[in-house]
């Protein structure tokens, strides 16, 4: 598997996983009320710890991204070197 597919399959991963956190949360505000609803506050933390989750998600991307892009110079540069 080449290195941006793979960059990319992990991005599309994430974006996957976004889209089912906010439908279940949408479901959640709009579909039948639960027997206990939850308190704002807790709704809202909730809603925090996701935010979170979705930011440390995006560093490690990039940092992914980044340690590709540095093997890929380093692989061009020892290519351009050929042996004599």
């Amino acid at each position: 598997m080449d290195e941006y597919t793979f960059v990319l399959s992990l991005i599309t991963v994430c974006l996957v996983y976004r889209l089912i956190v906010a439908l279940v949360l949408k479901r959640r505000s709009g579909g039948e009320s639960p027997a206990q609803p939850e308190s704002p506050a807790t709704e809202m933390e909730l809603l925090r710890e996701l935010h979170h989750g979705m930011i440390r998600m995006e560093k490690r991307v990039e940092a992914l991204e980044t340690l590709l892009a540095e093997r890929d110079e380093i692989e061009r540069a020892t290519a351009n070197e050929k042996p004599r």
